[in-house]
């Protein structure tokens, strides 16, 4: 049986981050991929996976909703998901000054938090540091794509 685009697509950025459990689980309870991709961070849990799966699958699944993860088409495309990634990266960047440390403390008490606070800090210009750079990468791509974007467009509307 041949599978949708769509579902073919999903599993493909699902193995990319890493998260092919993801779809294993999915196969034992007989969730459509499809199905999953319009699930909300509630219905996530109940698939009980651990919390930071559950985590990077519901930050994945909204860039794989938004597009992100895909190639950009044109330059307001590529400009739109870099300015998406980028602030991505700043809100990912300060929450994780908060969360990282409190992350640290359940998992290690008072050396786990300050363990976190060094991931927090890290990641507070780490993550804004990626975001940037995907601004100009996502940009450039689509304007890189913008002329097959045009002549496709040319020649399926001549008018």
């Amino acid at each position: 049986k041949q599978k949708p685009d769509d579902e073919i697509s999903l599993v493909s950025f699902l193995k990319s981050i890493d998260l092919i459990e993801v779809r294993q689980v999915c196969v034992q309870r007989g969730l459509d991929l499809k199905d999953l991709s319009e699930m909300s961070a509630q219905e996530l849990q109940c698939l009980d996976l651990d919390e930071e799966t559950t985590e990077r699958l519901s930050f994945a699944l909204i860039d794989y909703n938004n597009g992100l993860h895909g190639h950009s088409r044109h330059v307001g495309d590529g400009f739109t998901k870099g300015v998406m990634c980028f602030g991505k990266g700043i809100v990912d960047g300060v929450a994780g000054v908060v969360k990282e440390p409190l992350a640290g403390a359940n998992e290690d008490g008072a050396k786990g938090f300050v363990k976190g606070v060094g991931k927090g800090l890290a990641g507070l210009f780490v993550k804004p540091a990626v975001g940037t750079a995907k601004l100009f990468t996502k940009t450039a791509e689509g304007a890189k794509a913008t002329p097959a974007h045009i002549k496709h467009h040319m020649a399926n509307d001549p008018d």
